[in-house]
């Protein structure tokens, strides 16, 4: 299970970079809802 919880989280923040840097040049406020999912998590 501790492999799995890995997994998923190494892509979470693979998504959350992309996510990042495409939304860096267009709209910061999809940068800030996504912190915000992460801290949650």
């Amino acid at each position: 299970m501790d492999t799995i919880q890995k997994r998923i989280g190494m892509a979470e923040m693979k998504l959350w970079l992309v996510r990042y840097y495409v939304t860096k040049n267009s709209d910061e406020t999809v940068v800030g809802s996504w912190t915000i999912r992460v801290k949650e998590n």
